[in-house]
This record gives structure tokens, C-alpha cells and sequence, in this order.
């Protein structure tokens, strides 16, 4: 199999900075280009006058908010040390940050922190990432967790205040991708036989994110499932030490469709329309935007335990398996294979999505905003 030139990620550029006298300005960093999640949080403010600024740097929100009420809202914060060599560098990015926080907390500008992750998943620089993890854990007004139990899920590395602790669950993708695709369609173009049971991993092809538990599987669930097993694997691949080991895989077996390049927003149809179930193999994790997609195509998905929490209370929506014991993968897939044949449960799952709707859950955050007394009770009202 040829092997494909790994592209350069681009430098993500922050919006045209606007400014709408009276609004509260919100100043979102870092700007995520590739993931639509901050696009879905923002989706619906509901009366709340605001104008939503994505920052190329944390310090630009003062200038551009000119004297006006502001908010700093901050998600994924290793973003800060992106292209750093430099342990020095690193160590005084973190102090400049914490020091920025600090100011701004001086001049009245809410802070809110999104927690995306424990930890990155590929931290180069664990001690100053902890550092500003910690730093945010103290200053912020709203620690917006999208997972119940993340408190327990830190709590080993550093502690939330359960008072600014505030939980506004994660989007769907309902409506966010095309979805007019019939799966017979879909199956076809993906060489899929009728009888087949399509086992999807979608998203960037990276070491920790377990598909190896999940390529070692598949002899196993070839037995138990009478070779009627197809492994897609769809996204794109970062390292490429990884993605050859992954061809070679593929290479030797005639059971895995492998398509690693990124998959653009009409083609994500194709690929969840097509699978039966779809393969979260994480070790470890607080939330997943493919879990969610998976739910919003009506697909089970079979995720470690610390996922369970952030997904809906449907019988066979989640089989949950043991990232310390690698044999019950199997098991849990097993489980959910004979969960997708329960006729009910796409459209419980697609019910479960409908609710959790991008403009819906942006409407519960800003509402959050305001019951902290970040935003205006109602800005309607100071208009008149």
C-alpha cells in the first residue's frame, strides 16, 4: 500500500474581531477551525445580546471588548504551547497565562472554563499544562464539564470546586451533518455485503486512542460472529510511524477498509450510515464528539466506561468495556452487535439526539452564563 504524505496542520486564524455596542463580549480561545463543537456551543445566545470573538491569543479579548462587559471562555489550553521547543519558552507561556488570568479576573471579566480532556492526549509539556489546569480549576467563575464524573476524574491530578463545577452535556450532531443518505446506499459504496457487520473507528488515526485493542480483536470476533466482521477505520492520520504500522495491518488482511485521509462533512454520512456499530476503543477520555455523532446516526457504540456517563440512558446505546482488560472488548462488542438488532433502538437514539440538538444545549449554556451572573437576566430588557 502506498504510503501518503502526511499533510501540515494550518495555523487555525481567529475570525474578524466585531464589535456591537452594548453587547457582552465573548472571547472564545483557542479557536478550534476543524472541530465544529465550538460553532455548536454558540449555536442559539436566546435573548442574550453577545457578540462571539474567537481569539488567535488570549490577550487580544481586553482590546477588542474596549471597556465593555467580557467573558474569556477557554477550552483546549495545551493550545497555548503549540509549537514550542523550548522548555524555557514553555515555562514562561504557562507564568505569562496565569498571570493574564489573574488580570483578568482584576478587571471583572468572567472566565469559564470548557474541560475538554483530563489531560491532553499527547501533552509534551504535562508539568505546565497541569500548571494552567490548575491556575483555571481556581480562577475560573464556570467549570463547564460536558461529563458528570469529571471531578472524579481529575481529582488525582488536581481538584474542581464542586460550587463553580456547572454540567451542560455535550451537542449531538443532530442536524450538524447531512444525513439524506439511504444505508443501502451507503453499505454499497463501502463495498459492504448484505449480512455484513460494519465495526467503524472514525476520526484521527493516533496511537492512544486504542485501535490496536481494536485491530487485535477482530480474529477473535471473526470466530464468534461467522467471519461476517468488516472493519472500517476512517480519518486522518498525525504520525506517521503509526500509520504504517496500521497499512501493514491492513495490508495483510482482507477484512478492514481503510480510508486515511480526512473525511469532509458530506461524507460523514456515508461512513456512520453504513456501520452497525461504531468503535470508541479510548483508554481513556471525558467526552467523545465521535460518540456523539455515532448516537446521531442512530448507532450503538461500544466505549470504555469513563464515556458511559456523557451518553444517553438508552438500553444498548453503550457497551462498556475494560481498558485493562483487553478481553472484554470483545465482550462488549459482542454486546453491541446484539444490541443494534433491537428494531427500537435507532430511533430511541435518534430521539435522544433530536434533544440534545446544537441550538438547544447552546441555549442551556448561555443560560448557565446567566445564572451565574455573567450575562444579564435578560438583555431585552436593557434595551427598552
Amino acid at each position: 500500500m502506498l504510503k501518503r504524505k502526511l499533510r501540515k496542520k494550518p495555523v487555525a486564524k481567529a475570525s474578524a474581531p466585531v464589535a456591537t455596542p452594548g453587547a457582552t463580549v465573548l472571547g472564545v480561545y483557542p479557536y478550534a477551525r476543524r472541530n465544529p463543537f465550538q460553532r455548536m456551543l454558540y449555536a442559539d445566545p436566546g435573548c442574550h445580546d453577545v457578540d462571539i470573538i474567537m481569539l488567535a491569543r488570549p490577550d487580544e479579548l481586553e482590546a477588542i471588548a474596549a471597556g465593555r462587559p467580557a467573558i474569556a471562555h477557554y477550552h483546549w489550553v495545551h493550545s497555548l504551547f503549540d509549537g514550542m521547543k523550548s522548555p524555557r519558552a514553555v515555562a514562561k507561556a504557562a507564568k505569562q497565562f496565569i498571570a493574564h488570568l489573574d488580570a483578568q479576573k482584576a478587571v471583572g471579566t468572567g472566565i469559564v472554563w470548557t474541560l475538554h480532556n483530563v489531560m491532553s492526549h499527547r501533552s509534551r509539556w504535562p508539568e505546565e499544562e497541569l500548571m494552567v489546569r490548575e491556575a483555571l480549576a481556581a480562577k475560573a467563575d464556570i467549570i463547564h464539564v460536558m461529563n458528570p464524573d469529571s471531578a472524579a476524574m481529575t481529582g488525582p491530578l488536581y481538584r474542581l470546586d464542586p460550587e463553580r463545577v456547572q454540567h451542560v452535556p455535550h451537542p449531538s450532531y443532530f442536524g450538524v451533518y447531512p444525513a439524506y443518505q439511504a444505508r443501502p446506499v451507503a453499505r454499497r459504496s463501502l463495498g459492504l455485503k448484505d449480512g455484513e457487520i460494519a465495526l467503524l473507528f472514525f476520526g484521527m488515526i493516533e496511537p492512544y486512542k486504542g485501535l490496536r485493542t481494536f485491530l487485535a480483536s477482530l480474529d477473535t470476533l471473526q470466530d464468534r460472529l461467522g467471519g461476517r466482521v468488516r472493519a472500517l477505520i476512517a480519518g486522518r492520520p498525525s504520525d506517521k510511524d503509526f500509520l504504517a504500522e496500521v497499512e501493514e495491518t491492513v495490508r495483510k488482511r482482507n477484512d478492514i477498509r481503510l480510508h486515511a485521509e480526512a473525511v469532509d462533512d458530506q461524507s460523514v454520512q456515508t461512513w456512520f450510515r453504513a456501520a452497525d456499530i461504531v468503535m470508541c476503543p479510548y483508554p481513556r477520555g471525558l467526552n467523545s464528539g465521535v460518540a456523539q455523532t455515532a448516537i446521531s446516526f442512530g448507532r450503538p457504540v461500544v466505549a470504555s466506561a469513563g464515556l458511559q456517563p456523557t451518553l444517553p440512558d438508552i438500553p444498548g446505546a453503550v457497551s462498556v468495556f475494560d481498558p485493562s482488560a483487553p478481553d472484554t472488548f470483545v465482550t462488549a462488542t459482542l454486546a453491541a452487535v446484539k444490541a443494534a438488532a433491537r428494531p427500537e433502538l435507532e430511533a430511541e437514539l435518534l430521539e435522544w439526539a433530536a434533544r440534545l440538538a446544537p441550538e438547544s444545549v447552546s441555549r442551556r449554556f448561555f443560560a448557565m452564563l446567566e445564572t451565574a451572573g455573567l450575562l444579564p437576566s435578560d438583555d431585552r430588557e436593557n434595551k427598552a
